[in-house]
């Protein structure tokens, strides 16, 4: 356990706001830490045994693992010695089929040898008869005797070749019978040698046989008790994993007593703090609120604003709109009566018309007094011309009429648009002066809000303040990329599970420090890995796998920063407002802890604890200032 000045010190870069708790509520804190630390003492006692039994679980393997090589070894052995019993075996049967086939030989050799014995009987048989013949039938014949009784000499050399060669057979069945049981007698000694051998040899097989099968015996026995010490190593190991198993529940279910503990030291911090701060909160959500309504009457003043605008631009364009049609209706006016004082009139032309015929009268009276001889040329001329003039009178007059009538009609046309105009324009002048009695009624609300909004920010710069700290917001930070991926990382390893407003706030200590004179480090990378304020940056991180918390050899940050999917997406919006200027309400704090730590260096000696200000709890973290 660390020195508590030492953690009170590297605390002081976690702790969340909150207020001093009476002093009922810290003496109980105190048992609830005192209740802790002897859960702390029982689970180091529990552990301790754990590990003993880990040990002895260690060194059971090894022995397990020695007598399994042992099993191993005899098993070996046992598969050696039935291959060699195999191999006998099979060596005694190779033993016993030639056995049998020397068997079959020598029986073989001996109906071979009662046939040559039965040949050499049959055989001397017939030389007995043929010596019985030739005695009996030629007694005291002798070559002379067949010599004389031969008709010729060659009958005589032929009855001498045929004795001779009589003779010669019979000696040489004799000698090949001789030859014959000679062999057949040779080799009934070597077949019977060879029997001999075979009965020598597989009498020594059976022996090597009861002998690998004693060997067999032997092993077998030490085999079956090894398997049986293996058996007993394995049920020591499997009582030795109950015992582990056992340890380890009773250190997760003390863990559990001490995250009961904390969490009602936690409780009991919040509890002080919201006794401690109601009033204060209650007066700062006041002004807050007073200062969140300026925004919707400042909304209402731009929307009437907005529709008085557009009220005044609309009646600008129906004001020229009637305009134009006033002008067009004074000229289409102006048009007529030029048109009229030209004489353009039915009555006009209905004279001209009558002049036209009274010239035509004349004209054909001139024609007629001239064809008579009563009148002169000089009369038809005249009564022409005046025709002529009459026409002329006439077509001006109608002209002068049709354009008496296009005025009048451009006149009403004009007449319409102005009426029409001035329709449209009317209403604008009562519109426009209703919206301008709203907008300066809207003006009066936002101006009297507004005043109430500046008294309200004040109220909260005066109570949210004791250490004279001001706040960074909306101070901008140009960070590099490797700057933004630190403040995502820290943010992720200080405040994971604290939701949006706790990882803001966490950012804006870090902001707050960044811009801060009481430290001297200015950049965030330097804010971030000041020695002994920012605990992950030397924690190591461990992580789960199947179940068992596993070291990755890494800080906590360099994890982070080398895993950077690890770092939620909500925690890179964080860092990227922060960058941006926003800050957790406005807020000034430089510091902040776990509220059970902050309370613990209080309750502990801590030499700053009297200096503890500006505190506010949020989520899992106490956020504070040290006094100067």
């Amino acid at each position: 356990m660390r020195k508590l000045h030492k953690t009170c010190i590297a605390l002081l870069m976690a702790a969340a706001l909150t207020l001093s708790p009476t002093l009922s509520q810290v003496s109980h804190a105190a048992d609830l830490q005192e209740q802790s630390d002897e859960l702390k003492k029982k689970q180091q006692e529990v552990e301790k045994k754990q590990k003993d039994a880990e040990k002895k679980k260690s060194e059971q393997t090894q022995e397990l693992k020695d007598l399994e090589n042992e099993q191993n070894a005899l098993e070996q052995d046992v598969k050696t010695l039935n291959k060699n019993i195999a191999s006998v075996r099979n060596e005694i049967q190779t033993t016993e089929d030639e056995v049998t086939k020397t068997n079959e030989d020598i029986e073989q050799l001996n109906k071979d040898i009662e046939v040559a014995e039965k040949q050499r009987d049959d055989m001397y048989d017939k030389m007995k008869d043929q010596i019985v013949y030739a005695y009996e039938r030629e007694s005291g014949v002798t070559m002379l005797t067949m010599l004389l009784e031969s008709g010729s000499m060659s009958e005589f050399l032929n009855r001498a070749q045929y004795i001779i060669a009589i003779q010669t057979y019979n000696e040489k069945v004799l000698s090949e019978y001789a030859a014959a049981v000679e062999t057949i007698s040779a080799k009934s000694s070597e077949l019977s040698k060879k029997q001999s051998d075979l009965d020598a040899y597989s009498k020594t097989l059976d022996s090597k046989q009861s002998e690998l099968n004693r060997l067999l015996g032997i092993t077998s026995d030490k085999l079956d008790l090894k398997n049986a010490q293996v058996a007993d190593a394995k049920a020591d190991m499997d009582e030795i994993d109950k015992q582990i198993k056992g340890y380890k529940s009773q250190v997760a279910a003390i863990e559990q007593q001490v995250t009961e503990a904390n969490i009602a030291m936690a409780k009991q911090v919040a509890a002080a703090q919201a006794a401690a701060a109601a009033e204060a909160a209650k007066k700062r959500q006041e002004a807050q609120a007073t200062i969140d309504a300026l925004s919707t009457y400042k909304a209402k003043l731009d929307k009437v604003k907005g529709e008085y605008d557009a009220l005044v631009s609309a009646a600008g364009t129906a004001k020229t709109n009637m305009d134009t049609a006033t002008q067009a209706l004074q000229d289409a006016q102006n048009a007529l009566e030029s048109a009229k004082s030209t004489q353009g009139s039915q009555d006009a032309v209905n004279t001209a018309q009558a002049n036209v015929s009274t010239a035509e009268t004349a004209l054909t009276t001139a024609q007629e007094n001239f064809a008579a001889g009563t009148g002169t040329q000089e009369e038809v001329d005249a009564a022409q011309k005046n025709l002529s003039d009459a026409q002329d009178a006439l077509t001006r007059a109608q002209n002068a009429l049709n354009n008496v009538k296009s005025a009048e009609d451009a006149l009403k046309a004009a007449q319409d648009k102005y009426n029409a105009a001035s329709q449209a324009y009317a209403p604008y002048a009562q519109n426009i002066a209703s919206k301008k009695t709203e907008l300066d009624a809207a003006q009066a609300e936002y101006d009297k809000a507004a005043a109430a909004a500046e008294e309200a920010k004040q109220l909260i710069a005066n109570n949210s303040s004791s250490s004279g700290y001001s706040s960074s917001a909306g101070q901008a930070y140009s960070a590099s990329a490797s700057e933004s991926e630190i403040l995502a990382a820290i943010l992720q390893a200080e405040a994971g599970n604290q939701g949006y407003d706790g990882k803001l706030a966490v950012a804006s200590v870090i902001m707050n420090r960044v811009y801060s004179p009481v430290f001297k480090q200015n950049a965030i990378r330097d804010v971030v890995y000041a020695k002994n304020q920012f605990e992950p940056t030397r924690r190591e991180m461990v992580v789960r796998v199947n179940g068992e918390w596993v070291k990755t050899g890494m800080t906590v940050m360099e994890y982070y920063l080398a895993n950077p999917g690890a770092v939620s997406q909500e925690t890179r919006n964080v860092a990227a407002a922060a960058l941006s200027g926003a800050r957790y309400g406005n807020m000034n704090q430089l510091f902040f802890m776990t509220p059970a730590a902050l309370t613990y260096c209080i309750n502990h000696g801590w030499p700053k604890a009297d200096k503890v200000v500006d505190q506010f709890t949020l989520g899992g973290h106490t956020f504070f200032n040290v006094a100067p």
